[in-house]
Parts: structure tokens; C-alpha cells; sequence
């Protein structure tokens, strides 16, 4: 048992030291990841100025037709 125990730990120890450095590919895909977030932020802000103005486009018809409504 001891003899598996001294077998296994520098084994234990070299699993840890191995995953403590990032390789380039998982560099390169956290840097994706944080792209993609970015992309999906800014997409999800342009929709919500989008529909926004979309909103107040709405609302200055509707004011302009009540206008004309009264005007008759």
C-alpha cells in the first residue's frame, strides 16, 4: 500500500502542475469567449436602442394622428 501510495503521488503532483499553465489553445479559446461575449453585449444594447426608437417612432405617429384627428 505504501509503495502505491509513493507511486501515486508524484503522478498527483504533476496532474496539479499541469493544469495550472493555460496552452495556447485555451488561451485562444478564452479569448473567443470573451469576443463572443462582447459581440452578444453589444448586440443585445443595439436591440435595445433599436426598439427604443422604434417606441418613440410609434409614439409620434400615433401623437401625429391624434393631431390630425383634432384638426378635423
Amino acid at each position: 500500500m505504501r509503495k502505491l501510495l509513493l507511486l501515486l503521488l508524484p503522478i498527483v503532483f504533476i496532474g496539479i502542475a499541469g493544469c495550472e499553465k493555460k496552452g495556447p489553445m485555451e488561451e485562444a479559446g478564452a479569448k473567443m469567449d470573451d469576443a463572443i461575449e462582447e459581440a452578444r453585449d453589444k448586440y443585445e444594447d443595439g436591440k435595445d436602442d433599436a426598439e427604443d426608437a422604434m417606441d418613440e417612432a410609434v409614439e409620434a405617429v400615433e401623437e401625429a394622428v391624434e393631431d390630425l384627428d383634432d384638426g378635423r
